[in-house]
């Protein structure tokens, strides 16, 4: 088999076996911390806002103030919360990206289609895995 033959080759099944990939929820334990905290500023942010319906045309204006400020905290915090895990979510695709890039450079000159295909299945599902958590939290088809 020739060379561009060959490259060719190892590109449809690179390109194949990522056709077959990218999602996954994470099971690292700081992913999982990051959405427990994002359940909880979401939580903090709903208590908040609901301040608002306690204001009344006799609330003072420092009131009002206070409630704004309580809004605007909780607020900054669930939009920090949110970056921690859109990070691990990058994260996760990244790493798993990284590892099939890694995998297809390290496939042997004579590898044939079946044996290229066949290793890289590892590493297409994990792309998968983390593609499908993206897409599922960005409310995807």
């Amino acid at each position: 088999m020739s060379h561009s033959t060959r490259m060719f080759a190892l590109s449809a099944v690179a390109v194949a076996a990522l056709g077959l990939t990218l999602s996954a929820c994470s099971d690292s334990d700081d992913a999982s911390s990051n959405e427990a905290d994002a359940c909880a500023a979401i939580t903090d942010f709903r208590s908040a806002v609901s301040q608002i319906s306690s204001l009344s045309a006799e609330s003072t204006v420092d009131e009002i103030r206070s409630v704004r400020s309580d809004v605007q905290k909780s607020y900054r915090g669930l939009v920090t919360s949110f970056d921690d895990v859109a990070d691990d979510r990058y994260a996760e695709l990244d790493d798993a990206f990284d590892a099939f890039d890694d995998s297809v450079d390290e496939l042997p000159d004579g590898a044939t289609l079946a044996e290229a295909f066949a290793s890289l299945q590892e590493e297409a599902a994990a792309i998968e895995s983390a593609r499908t958590a993206v897409a599922d939290d960005l409310s995807c088809d």
